[in-house]
């Protein structure tokens, strides 16, 4: 009787054993799977920005282009002003080399003040009429397409804004311009 139960006891745990044997390959079965699946979702979000970066927009040009800006004063020492006092930018833009006929874009840049002040300097502009402003990329266009050789006046009027009375006593920022063409 004892050999009899010493067998049926062993045939228990081997049985126990084998029993455990499937959910191992449960846990493998899982493992692949989410193996696979965290495959599909990279390769699904490599491909959605490589599609999204093929909507932006792409300018190509024929041959080199050569922009030169040249301002009419040249500011060397750090000027003050207050708020609601205009600064004036003017520059004349010459499409030095081109093949064809350009656009000519200018962008105004302010060193050494926040985004938000940046915004609100560009909100307080005022141009010629031959010149509009893009918000997407902040650049000033001119109307009309210039050939090689010809020049046009950039001139832009800028108000300091009024509700920067509080903050601007020790503010020290300074203007420049950045010319190129599409």
């Amino acid at each position: 009787m004892i050999l009899k139960e010493r067998i049926l006891y062993s045939k228990r745990r081997t049985r126990r054993y084998h029993r455990k044997e499937p959910s191992a390959d449960k846990k493998k079965k899982m493992y692949r799977f989410l193996a696979a699946l965290w495959g599909v979702l990279s390769a699904g979000i490599l491909l959605f920005g490589y599609v999204a970066g093929a909507r932006s927009r792409h300018i190509t040009m024929n041959g080199p282009v050569h922009i030169l800006l040249e301002e009419e004063e040249e500011q060397t020492e750090n000027i003050e002003v207050k708020p609601g006092e205009q600064i004036e930018k003017s520059a004349w833009v010459t499409v030095e080399k081109s093949e064809e006929k350009v656009q000519v874009r200018v962008k105004v840049l302010a060193d050494g003040i926040m985004a938000p002040q940046q915004r609100d300097l560009l909100e307080n502009i005022q141009m010629n009429e031959n010149w509009f402003y893009c918000e997407k990329d902040g650049y000033f266009y001119c109307a009309e397409k210039l050939c090689e050789g010809k020049k046009v006046h950039f001139q832009a009027k800028i108000t300091v804004p009024p509700k920067w009375k509080e903050w601007t006593e020790d503010l020290q920022f300074r203007l420049e311009l950045a010319a190129d063409g599409v």
